[in-house]
């Protein structure tokens, strides 16, 4: 969930450089969104951590401390 806030907030102040106003989501993605948003919360945050996990660390995995000393 941090980066994805941290996302959000790097689009609002232009240090990321935000969607155009005009995107339009393709037909797939929308599908695969809309899938995600019919699952439970839970269900959201399991699927969103296991997804992006492969990509950095597990903070389920660490104690707090050691998470933000990496």
């Amino acid at each position: 969930l941090l980066f994805w806030y941290l996302l959000a907030q790097g689009m609002e102040n232009a240090s990321i450089i935000p969607m155009p106003p005009d995107y339009e989501m393709s037909a797939m993605a929308e599908e695969v969104f809309d899938d995600i948003k019919e699952l439970e919360f839970q269900q959201q945050i399991t699927f969103l951590r296991d997804l992006v996990s492969p990509m950095g660390i597990d903070p389920t995995l660490l104690d707090y401390e050691e998470a933000i000393e990496l």
